[in-house]
């Protein structure tokens, strides 16, 4: 639903991993397109660990990624009912690079 919903307000270019499920073939992709992803995970523990371990991988082929955060018990399906066409732009503003995750 996260991507659906996200996708209705017009976010293009969005994948969903299903929670941990980020394999070295997601890897290559990636690699491959030459863009900067930026991992959206839930304000949980586990989407937390998932999306360290997805950077550090990727990070370990020279792929630079961003990490955003999302509230406390939101998810991105959440925030686009919220957001609407805003969406797409709180994403931009608010992703930051891994080590500025990090120093936070």
């Amino acid at each position: 639903m996260d991507v659906i919903m996200a996708n209705t307000y017009k976010v293009k270019n969005i994948v969903g991993t299903l929670g941990t499920a980020f394999t070295d073939n997601h890897v290559e992709i990636i690699k491959n397109l030459k863009k900067t992803p930026v991992f959206i995970m839930d304000g949980d523990g586990p989407g937390i660990k998932s999306a360290e371990k997805a950077i550090i991988k990727l990070a370990e082929v020279g792929v630079y990624s961003k990490i955003l955060i999302l509230p406390s018990n939101k998810d991105l399906c959440d925030m686009a009912r919220e957001l609407k066409e805003g969406t797409e732009e709180y994403i931009d503003y608010n992703a930051i690079t891994y080590g500025a995750y990090k120093v936070k």
